[in-house]
């Protein structure tokens, strides 16, 4: 996640987006799942790395996957574009 939230801050930090690239602590998480069920989910899964291996898909299908950064970069600028977020980057003359 923090490899996320970097990228997303590297791009739209200077545009007037506050990314924010600090991890949540354990115990403030673990309180919150008493009352939030995704937070639960969260929980379970703290600590335990996920490994995923897309080899299998570039052999057999030729698959072609793109750099995280330029998807992450894209699915942002997209948020902007529909109103998922406000638009807060600086507004240029012609």
């Amino acid at each position: 996640m923090r490899e996320i939230a970097a990228h997303l801050h590297n791009h739209f930090g200077g545009q007037g987006y506050a990314v924010p690239t600090a991890e949540a602590k354990y115990c403030l998480v673990r309180f919150f799942s008493f009352f939030m069920p995704a937070a639960r989910g969260i929980v379970r899964m703290w600590g335990k790395e996920i490994e995923c291996d897309n080899s299998r898909s570039k052999e057999v299908l030729g698959f072609q996957y793109r750099q995280t950064s330029d998807s992450l970069r894209e699915m942002g600028e997209t948020m902007i574009a529909k109103g998922l977020t406000e638009d807060k980057r600086p507004k240029t003359t012609n």
